[in-house]
């Protein structure tokens, strides 16, 4: 699927398929995302108990990952799982440009069931994104400090 940014670019999202490259954008994205609070449990249930490159395989396989691209580089991802956006990554570059909001958009427009949605706590940013799309924190998940 292809859409237009609010910055004027025109981007790809699209299901992921395996290459060694997006595993090892993927593997990158889950390195940053084990410095948040809450990245370790995340990591956890999106590795289901497989190895993070199991994991990664079986997002593929299961048509949960999704790349976003521009002139065939790619410049984030995005998992959905049984209707909920577990997580959006993009490029720092790319970062508050309207490509988040405009990739949710397109894959909701295109029949994506994304039902419901996740942030990390302390996660302002993306819980900022969330409510510009007119969603509403509706639950709050409490857990031991790590």
């Amino acid at each position: 699927m292809i859409f237009e940014a609010p910055a004027g670019a025109t981007y790809r999202v699209e299901l992921a398929t395996n290459d060694d490259d997006l595993t090892a954008f993927v593997i990158a994205v889950l390195d940053v995302v084990r410095r948040f609070r809450g990245g370790p449990g995340l990591i956890a249930e999106l590795c289901d108990g497989h190895s993070e490159i199991e994991a990664i395989d079986r997002a593929i396989m299961n048509d949960e990952l999704w790349r976003i691209s521009l002139d065939e580089s790619t410049l984030g991802i995005v998992v959905v799982r049984r209707g909920v956006l577990l997580g959006i990554y993009l490029t720092e570059t790319r970062r508050r440009q309207g490509v988040a909001r405009a990739t949710i958009a397109t894959l909701r427009n295109a029949g994506v069931g994304i039902t419901d949605a996740r942030a990390l706590p302390g996660d302002r940013a993306t819980k900022s994104l969330f409510e510009s799309l007119g969603w509403k924190a509706r639950l709050l998940t409490m857990s031991p400090a790590e």
